[in-house]
């Protein structure tokens, strides 16, 4: 809030000082300029698109608390640059460089040069492993469906008790729950479904709603059928999954050891080759 409204402090400062040698329509222009100006600080602080972007990865903090954070470690680097150069009187590069490349790098946008921007890549992870968390409990929530089926077989409880009880062991997943519990308590359950699989955004939450549709409809033995070929599912896509993982952190492993080997030779060579030359100078000499 301090840089926004020092930012328009010093805009209207500057609209102020050029209007005494302008003409009406002049003005017109450089309040039309600043309104500009102000509307894309705005919507750097509030842009309706990261907003959601961060939300929906489960991100604890606003784009506003995030863009305060940059801005005012961006502002210590450059006084930093600045403090260096009027009392050293001597500038440090890399300073100023650092502060350009996180300038750049930590701008809240989904995409720099038509590429994946570093922010989005930070969210991208965030958003995947937010969902694993939900699948995790998912998985969980299906076992507990599966003993309130096989306790009571002979009077197997209702969609609303089952889900009641499921509800109860969730954890990143409550407020899911109980928002798509009140569509399922007001008889809305393709609403309901809808919510979930939109909240969720996940294969597996897809495949339960099919589930849930059908608690009222199945007997205990077909529902508990349905509910194992979920859980050999959800197993086979978790490992999987965990295969890729562990062949992407070789693959990085790999490319350190290969890198830094090759770095070692680079480095023995030069030193080998500089040293055969500054004797071959000194005897020349």
């Amino acid at each position: 809030m301090f840089v926004l409204i020092l930012c328009l402090f010093v805009a209207g400062c500057l609209l102020m000082f050029f209007s005494f040698g302008l003409d009406e329509e002049e003005i017109t222009k450089q309040i039309e300029k600043v309104n500009r100006l102000r509307m894309e600080i705005k919507r750097q602080y509030d842009s309706d698109e990261v907003h959601s972007i961060m939300v929906k990865a489960g991100i604890p903090f606003s784009l506003y608390h995030y863009q305060l954070v940059r801005w005012i470690s961006l502002l210590l680097l450059a006084l930093s640059f600045l403090f260096g150069y009027l009392v050293g009187k001597e500038a440090n590069v890399y300073i100023l460089i650092l502060t350009l490349i996180l300038y750049f790098i930590t701008k809240p946008v989904t995409h720099i040069f038509r590429y994946r921007s570093p922010f989005q890549l930070v969210i991208d992870s965030a958003l995947v492993h937010r969902r694993a968390r939900y699948n995790d409990e998912l998985y969980l929530a299906v076992a507990q469906m599966k003993n309130s089926f096989l306790i009571k077989k002979n009077r197997p409880p209702s969609s609303q008790r089952v889900l009641e009880e499921v509800r109860q062991y969730t954890n990143y997943t409550r407020e899911v729950f109980n928002r798509f519990m009140s569509y399922w308590q007001l008889g809305e359950k393709d609403l309901a479904v809808q919510y979930f699989e939109t909240a969720i955004g996940t294969a597996e939450a897809k495949n339960i709603c099919q589930v849930f549709l059908k608690l009222d409809d199945l007997n205990p033995e077909d529902l508990k059928q349905q509910l194992d070929a979920y859980q050999d599912i959800y197993r086979t896509r978790r490992e999987t999954a965990k295969r890729k993982r562990n062949e992407h952190r070789s693959n990085i492993l790999f490319a350190l050891v290969f890198t830094t080997i090759l770095v070692l030779t680079i480095n023995f060579l030069t030193i080998g080759f500089g040293i055969d030359y500054i004797k071959n100078m000194d005897d020349f000499m």
